[in-house]
């Protein structure tokens, strides 16, 4: 009898509750527009780029693996149209994130799912052979993650082309200690 009672206290309840509605969402954070230099030749930046130094919207103490550790990577591949960048978290690690290369300006990112791993991406300078200054974001629905990363072609020593980017940063907006290096 007491069981009969909740029961039909409980399918009242439901009967006379109102529906659950699911709250709007809010506008999506939209990432900023950086331009890539004029006349980038994407095919030129094919190829793995070894972080050197990167400077990020998230706060220092929530990066956890997101730091530029040593031997972290990305590997610009694809054809026009099509390039993705492949993130790599360094050779020990075995985390790696493939995204899509977004260089037009439109939304990306908002928990689309066939937008998720969309990246927006400019390449704001290079000189192709030894170091370029990349800009990504990462685009959600209450925030965006705007990269600064510094990043050198190959392991080789490029100390001295890293050091005239470097020179070159504040005049992009960009405080040098900000930049987070790597160990190299």
């Amino acid at each position: 009898m007491i069981a009969h009672v909740l029961l039909m206290s409980l399918a009242v309840t439901y009967a006379t509750s109102p529906p659950y509605v699911e709250p709007p969402r809010p506008e999506p954070s939209k990432c900023p527009h950086d331009e890539s230099l004029a006349g980038l030749d994407m095919t030129k930046m094919e190829g793995r780029w070894h972080v050197a130094s990167v400077s990020t919207t998230k706060p220092l103490e929530l990066r956890g693996l997101a730091k530029p550790i040593e031997g972290q990577t990305v590997t610009i591949t694809g054809r026009p149209g099509e390039y993705l960048l492949v993130h790599s978290l360094g050779e020990d690690n075995p985390f790696t994130h493939e995204y899509t290369i977004v260089q037009e300006e439109r939304e990306i990112n908002a928990y689309i799912p066939e937008q998720v791993n969309e990246l927006k991406f400019a390449v704001v300078a290079t000189d192709y052979d030894n170091v370029a200054l990349i800009v990504t974001c990462e685009q959600g629905y209450t925030h965006h993650r705007v990269a600064r990363v510094l990043v050198r072609h190959s392991a080789g020593d490029h100390q001295r082309h890293l050091d005239q980017m470097y020179e070159h940063l504040p005049a992009r907006g960009i405080q040098i200690e900000d930049m987070e290096k790597v160990e190299m």
